[in-house]
């Protein structure tokens, strides 16, 4: 529809311009060559419009056109998903152990962290190996709470190693 409303207007703009000149112009021997440049100008005006239909219905034909590649490119778009999930779950994993390991350390008698989190069926689970001076239950009770409170890490799906500075040093005597 646009088309054809730029080819009027094209067209309604040459005549009127045809028309002032041979009205303007005396008769004379110009007059032939006034319209013969007017019909070339009419011929312009009708023939730009569909130059630039060619050119539209081209663009619609490439948006028509069968996409080859679709089970492709889905299939390359889910494995960058997957690759992003797993990424950004490492990356996760990684900072929940240090900001254990880091909370934890803040206990004075805790000399040494290492902390494991893991996910087990979509529940999250953490390893702890904890050198400390005091093992009493109270503390493990403590250490639990803060996992708990901080990280929403249930009791039940903890596991910690403790190992009391005491008997690390009683080792490294006997050995």
């Amino acid at each position: 529809m646009e088309i054809l409303a730029e080819m009027i207007r094209s067209i309604a703009v040459v005549i009127i311009l045809s028309l002032c000149l041979e009205l303007l112009l005396p008769k004379s021997e110009l007059q032939p060559y006034i319209r013969t440049v007017s019909g070339l100008l009419l011929i312009v005006a009708v023939l730009s419009p569909l130059k630039n239909a060619g050119e539209i219905l081209r663009f619609e034909n490439i948006l028509q056109a069968p996409q080859h590649n679709t089970e492709q490119i889905i299939s390359a778009g889910s494995e960058l998903r997957a690759d992003w999930e797993h990424n950004a779950e490492a990356s996760h994993i990684n900072n929940m152990n240090s900001q254990i390991e880091s909370i934890l350390l803040l206990d004075n008698d805790i000399i040494a962290i290492t902390a494991e989190c893991y996910y087990n069926d979509e529940i999250l689970c953490a390893e702890l190996q904890i050198d400390s001076l005091d093992a009493s239950k109270n503390k493990q009770k403590k250490w639990l709470g803060i996992l708990e409170s901080f990280f929403g890490i249930q009791t039940e799906n903890v596991q910690m190693d403790i190992v009391p500075q005491n008997m690390m040093e009683k080792g490294a005597e006997n050995g």
